[in-house]
């Protein structure tokens, strides 16, 4: 029988409720996680009955009825007398005891060491993991355990941290219940969220989160693992045109968005350009305009001129005393060696020598 639109379905144990109070409630019980478990480790789901009876005979194989056990019980024989005319012996004998087997016989070696080897199935290791590990609260980190005041805090507290999001939020329905299932996965399942990787304990499924920047939700490889809590019946009617309203502008005057002659810019009634994404390599440039500095442009001017062979007035007289002053300090040094050279009676008291 198909489900309506507007009921409240378990996809994973493939369940119908009247209502969400229902579902919910569904959603916190040991039948739902354990059928969860079962869908990450690709198998299929369990129905509640067979889940009981499990759980049941696990709860029998923990607490074992005490067995009870006979007594042995020995017999003694009458003595035996020997004839008159031979010699006298003991006056007493013994025969040997028997014992009398008792009704719970106990298990023999070979049967203890049948049992000791084994093995837990997979059904066992998930119900134990059930029993002794519990889920990471919704108002608790992922990563590092930090405690929130709730749920939203959380979320900010994550995303600010470690810079997690939930893909698709417009679509999500069920925050409490994907909260949930994703501290079941890690606090149960010691499962990272991004790589789906299994380890020994919790603390190490977030540490490898944290270390390898694992702090984010593989949705797009895994949409049927979070069908439950998103509805995207919404993206399609948009998609289809349902929802939406044309909005017409009676006033002849009011300005109208226009493209301009080139057809790469849409200008807005305010002015504003907005340029098309195949030209974002040209709006990124920052290009320097030009310096109208008149000391720039004079000493612009100045390297043109020389470059085409004519020297101004200034120029040439600097030239002229940059070498003056040039020839002064070659002599100047010239002199000073050759006062080094000359004996000190015959050097001039000057300052050089």
């Amino acid at each position: 029988m198909e489900a309506n639109s507007s009921s409240f379905t378990c996809n994973t144990c493939r369940m119908v409720y009247p209502d969400g109070e229902s579902q919910r409630d569904h959603y916190r019980s040991a039948w739902h996680c354990f059928n969860l478990k079962r869908k990450v480790a690709g198998l299929g789901p369990v129905v509640e009955s067979v889940f009981n009876e499990k759980v049941g005979q696990l709860k029998e194989a923990q607490n074992p009825r005490p067995v009870k056990h006979t007594a042995p019980t020995h017999t003694k024989s009458a003595p035996t007398s020997a004839s008159n005319d031979g010699p006298k012996t003991n006056n007493t004998t013994t025969t040997p005891t028997t014992s009398v087997q008792p009704t719970n016989e106990l298990p023999t070696i070979e049967e203890k060491n049948e049992t000791s080897e084994h093995q837990p199935t997979e059904e066992e290791l998930i119900q134990e993991r059930l029993r002794t590990a519990k889920a990471i609260p919704t108002h608790v980190s992922f990563f590092d355990n930090h405690v929130s005041a709730d749920v939203e805090s959380n979320l900010e507290y994550m995303r600010k941290h470690y810079g997690l999001f939930i893909p698709e939020i417009d679509y999500l329905v069920e925050l409490d219940g994907f909260m949930e299932y994703l501290g079941q996965k890690v606090g149960i399942g010691y499962a990272c969220l991004w790589c789906q990787k299994e380890f020994r304990s919790m603390t190490a499924a977030q540490r490898h989160m944290v270390d390898k920047s694992h702090c984010k939700i593989s949705f797009y490889d895994h949409e049927e693992e979070f069908e439950d809590f998103y509805d995207f019946s919404k993206g399609e009617d948009e998609e289809n045109g349902k929802g939406k309203e044309l909005v017409t502008v009676e006033d002849d005057d009011a300005p109208l968005v226009h493209l301009t002659s080139t057809g790469g810019e849409l200008v807005l009634p305010s002015g504003t350009a907005i340029g098309h994404r195949s030209l974002r390599i040209y709006y990124k440039q920052r290009l320097r305009g030009e310096d109208t500095r008149l000391c720039v442009l004079a000493n612009k001017l100045a390297h043109q001129y020389r470059d085409l062979g004519y020297e101004t007035h200034l120029a040439s007289r600097l030239h002229h005393e940059t070498k003056a002053h040039h020839r002064a300090m070659d002599s100047s040094m010239r002199l000073g060696i050759k006062a080094n050279k000359l004996p000190k009676y015959m050097r001039h008291n000057t300052s050089m020598c």
